[in-house]
């Protein structure tokens, strides 16, 4: 919800418009417009949202997960012929940080340092070890497993993840403005004090020049365009372990914001091709994020309803009394 807010904040001449699948997440009340939407497998809501889009006269797109991120990739054309603009990376650079395999596979073949990786439980040797799925996203069904018995019982984890070596070390998220040419536009490293449901909750900038490089590395040869984090972690002896990429903004954006990158006014210059690259921005060391919630309040009437899901959202409310 914060980054909503940062967006109008910067752009007070452009509408922000926010869309969700129920009417209670509290990101919808935070734009100057919401809107209701199908889930992304839905049959119906490509045509929902070329319609939302076409109604409300919107010029970009600016997907915020990674369902969306695949959505849009699969029927990006549809709204280019629209003429509408979708802040999605090219559809290599998607492939490779979508799957976790692909992406240990891309970090092993360009010499980017990264924890030993195996799709066969077989093969695993050492423990504990992290297993994920292949394609999961914010934390979610990510398990540490203490030894053997413990991996060799869970049959689930037979198919759709992979088998990761544990790191204990600093957690390092990296957002990443590129230009899809592959030049870094702007960049902030941040490390995770405390992280809640995936997101971080507490962190502070940092700069590491080895990470950096790294960095730089990665965009050069995936091109990525817009805003995208990448995530690493560092051990006690000072070593990298690159883990994911994430072709999408990331929950402490705020913070990068904050530490000196204006990411609404950055990705508006390359949503309307007005960006020139010069020189790498660098958000600035030390600066430290305390997140802490915050709440809308509403009667059951003052809420938004989509007419079409009006007696769904009805029954809800009556069955938690």
């Amino acid at each position: 919800m914060e980054i909503i807010e940062i967006f109008k904040k910067e752009l007070p001449q452009d509408k922000i418009l926010v869309a969700d699948v129920v009417n209670t997440a509290p990101a919808l009340y935070a734009g100057d417009a919401h809107f209701i939407i199908p889930k992304f497998q839905e049959d119906h809501c490509l045509e929902a949202m070329l319609a939302i889009c076409q109604e409300n006269h919107v010029d970009a797109v600016i997907p915020l997960i990674d369902p969306e991120v695949r959505f849009y990739a699969k029927n990006i054309n549809q709204f280019l012929a629209k003429k509408i603009k979708v802040m999605i990376s090219n559809p290599d650079a998607i492939n490779v940080a979508t799957n976790k395999w692909y992406s240990y596979q891309f970090f092993k073949e360009h010499d980017i340092p990264t924890p030993l990786t195996f799709m066969d439980k077989k093969d695993v040797q050492s423990y504990p070890v992290m297993v994920k799925p292949i394609s999961g996203s914010a934390s979610q069904s990510i398990f540490v497993i203490q030894d053997h018995n413990g991996l060799r019982d869970i049959s689930r984890f037979d198919h759709g993840y992979i088998f990761q070596e544990f790191i204990e070390g600093d957690e390092i998220t990296v957002d990443v403005i590129g230009d899809g040419e592959g030049n870094v536009v702007a960049t902030c490293q941040r490390m995770r004090l405390k992280t809640r449901a995936g997101e971080i909750e507490r962190g502070i900038t940092i700069y590491d020049a080895g990470i950096d490089k790294h960095i730089k590395k990665i965009v050069f040869l995936l091109k990525p365009w817009g805003l995208i984090n990448i995530q690493l972690f560092k051990n006690q002896l000072g070593n990298f372990y690159f883990l994911e990429m994430n072709m999408r903004m990331g929950g402490g954006n705020p913070l990068t914001y904050k530490a000196g990158i204006n990411i609404p006014r950055i990705l508006k210059q390359l949503i309307n091709n007005e960006y020139v690259h010069s020189k790498t921005l660098y958000g600035a060391a030390d600066l430290c994020m305390l997140r802490f919630d915050g709440a809308f309040y509403f009667t059951k009437e003052e809420l938004f309803y989509d007419q079409s899901r009006r007696n769904h959202e009805e029954n809800l409310f009556l069955k938690r009394g």
